[in-house]
């Protein structure tokens, strides 16, 4: 994954939100993100190049401030994805 620049986050539980909330990260990561592996938990949503445009975007969406400020940071720190993964 290295050569992708992707960034890695572990999510607690209580961090995904509710499966029956439509407005929960976890139904917003499996409508908007890049890339899901449902099954292993696993999203990955773009941060680089375009990112700026890309997280005002999550923002809209109506990503949690949680989500939106690790993505900032994963920019911030050159990555051009973060995956997002647990349990």
């Amino acid at each position: 994954m290295e050569d992708m620049e992707v960034a890695q986050h572990y999510l607690e539980e209580w961090a995904w939100g509710s499966t029956f909330d439509p407005e929960s990260d976890w139904s917003l990561f499996q409508e908007h993100s890049t890339f899901s592996h449902k099954e292993f938990c696993e999203f990955i949503l773009c941060v680089g190049d375009e990112g700026e445009r890309d997280i005002e975007l999550y923002q809209k969406q109506g990503f949690s401030e949680l989500i939106l400020d690790l993505c900032r940071s994963a920019k911030e720190k050159g990555y051009k994805y973060i995956c997002f993964f647990g349990g």
